[in-house]
């Protein structure tokens, strides 16, 4: 899908604000849905009972929401100057996959330093475990799916 057509869907769906969660917690908070991925609010993993909690949680919720095997779009973000995203590499997707959405990256007040890319993909409970592991532990920027 082209960057123009995925930005027109997007804005049609959500309007004004970027995909980055903080920014759409803010924007649509009659849409927006936390989850917790421990118990207890617990932030960070510690064992690996707790990262099979995550998973499990985060798996369920998505396939609720998105769908198993659903279409959707998964918008990451980059900012220059730091190290190449992780992104691709766990998802394993060539690069040639994502587009550079610069119209929504122009959405936010830090637009000159946000690259915002994104790649249709498929959902799949389990497809993403490395994706949602690395945002667990903050080792990849924000990441958001949306249909």
């Amino acid at each position: 899908m082209e960057a123009d057509a995925i930005a027109a869907n997007w804005q049609r769906s959500f309007g004004a604000v970027a995909p980055i969660g903080h920014l759409c917690r803010s924007a649509l908070q009659e849409r927006w849905l936390r989850i917790h991925s421990l118990p207890n609010g617990k932030r960070y993993a510690s064992s690996p009972d707790e990262y099979d909690e995550i998973l499990a949680r985060q798996n369920a919720a998505a396939a609720t929401v998105l769908g198993a095997g659903s279409q959707c779009v998964f918008f990451c973000c980059e900012f220059p100057g730091e190290p190449a995203s992780q992104v691709l590499d766990l998802l394993r997707l060539p690069h040639a996959s994502f587009v550079m959405v610069p119209e929504l990256a122009s959405l936010t007040d830090y637009y000159e330093a946000i690259q915002i890319c994104a790649a249709v993909v498929s959902w799949n409970p389990g497809g993403f475990d490395a994706i949602i592991r690395a945002c667990a532990d903050d080792e990849v920027g924000p990441v958001l799916f949306a249909t």
